[in-house]
Parts: structure tokens; sequence; C-alpha cells
């Protein structure tokens, strides 16, 4: 592919996105109902868990290490979000 392996995981990075856009698209509700169940979950019962999430301390390396970069940085890469 002309202009190598950068081209082509930029190309693999749109398809993605794409794919998710058309998800959503013909299925809102799919990236709505179960993130606002669990945050419900998350902050009505388990307030202790989410400070501890929140805070990058929860025993899980690779989920305390990207909670860690969210707090410091404000932004968390895209392989790490949920």
């Amino acid at each position: 592919m002309p202009g190598g392996r950068g081209a082509e995981t930029w190309l693999a990075e749109l398809i993605w996105r794409e794919f998710y856009q058309m998800i959503i698209f013909h299925r809102p509700t799919s990236s709505i109902t179960p993130s606002s169940r669990v945050r419900r979950h998350w902050l009505g019962r388990c307030t202790g868990t989410f400070r501890r999430l929140a805070r990058g301390r929860t025993g899980y390396p690779l989920v305390d290490a990207a909670m860690r970069q969210l707090n410091r940085t404000g932004y968390m890469h895209n392989r790490l979000r949920w």
C-alpha cells in the first residue's frame, strides 16, 4: 500500500470508526443503555469501589493504568475504553 505501515494503521482506524458509527446509527441505545446501567450501579451501590476505580487502585493493572492516564492527561487510549 502506498504510504507504508502508517497509512495502513490509519485506514484500519477509519474503518473501525465507521463501523461503530454505523452500529450507533442503527441501534442508538447500544451505546447508551449499558453504560447508564453500569453508571447507576457504580454510583448507587458501590461508592468505595467506584472511588478505587476513579483513583486507579482496583488491583487490575491494565484498568489502573488506564484510569491513571485519564486522571493525569484527561485522555484514555481507545483500546482501554469500555
